[in-house]
């Protein structure tokens, strides 16, 4: 299978899990099916970047799209009044962006002394800026412009899935050519994911909220592996913009159609 059908796949497990998401009463099984859609498409973008005839303009486009989706979920957030923790998050855009981000320092530099140089600042600018949008936001204690803050300032504690899928990225990005070892890593995370979440930590609910943010059935992404022997090594043919656009524009779609038949319920 080429980038394009597997894209497409990702495309329609995704746009079922949102169903089950946002619209109250769907089948839980739909959440099930969804798990497979964020790995497939970390790998197809690992392979986009690995391809890509430049690299700033790709940063650049899917740091624009996480930021104008960010706009967008803090406008519904606050104007659908949907009540308070149902704040508009999704947000995978920025995890891409920081996945790949990462792996453009670590190639750029070079040598491990730049390298390490590198990442020390990456470390320092993630406590400053996470500190000031903790500053920013404390007088509203909002949840979602907290977010929308750490889209703009790209803030890996606060992208979708949290450090822990940035870093599951750019491990992705670097296995992606030896399929064994990465469904090993892919099964070995997913069974880490399950066994984390099911144990009792009391602080849960707390800082680990924010390493962990996760259910039980986020370990079926682990589906996604006989994708990776499937694919053949070729881009297929789709239109990446549509992807781009079709991603925030059906969230925000279900989420406003999801707001009216709950508070029709009610």
């Amino acid at each position: 299978m080429s980038i394009g059908q597997l894209k497409w796949i990702a495309l329609v497990c995704m746009s079922l899990d949102h169903i089950g998401e946002f619209i109250p009463q769907a089948p839980v099984w739909l959440r099930y099916i969804g798990r497979l859609a964020l790995p497939l498409f970390f790998y197809c973008s690992a392979w986009g970047f690995y391809y890509t005839h430049d690299r700033k303009k790709y940063l650049t486009h899917m740091y624009a799209f996480s930021v104008l989706m960010g706009a967008g979920n803090l406008f519904l957030s606050y104007f659908m009044n949907r009540g308070r923790g149902n704040e508009l998050l999704n947000n995978i855009f920025t995890t891409i962006f920081l996945g790949c981000f990462i792996v453009y320092i670590w190639e750029s530099a070079g040598n491990w002394k730049k390298r390490t140089m590198y990442f020390v600042l990456f470390a320092l600018y993630q406590f400053i800026v996470e500190l000031l949008c903790v500053i920013l936001t404390e007088p509203w204690l909002s949840a979602e412009l907290y977010y929308a803050c750490g889209t703009v300032f790209g803030i890996c504690k606060l992208t979708e899935g949290g450090i822990l899928f940035v870093l599951y990225f750019v491990c992705v990005y670097f296995l992606k050519e030896r399929k064994i070892p990465l469904s090993l890593f892919t099964a070995t995370f997913s069974g880490c994911i399950l066994l984390l979440v099911t144990r009792d930590w009391p602080y849960y609910r707390g800082p680990l909220l924010y390493l962990l943010p996760f259910t039980w059935n986020q370990c079926l992404m682990v589906t996604v592996i006989p994708f990776y022997f499937l694919y053949n090594g070729t881009r297929g043919t789709y239109r990446k913009t549509f992807f781009y656009v079709f991603y925030p524009l059906h969230i925000w779609i279900l989420f406003v159609i999801g707001y009216f038949i709950q508070n029709k319920a009610l």
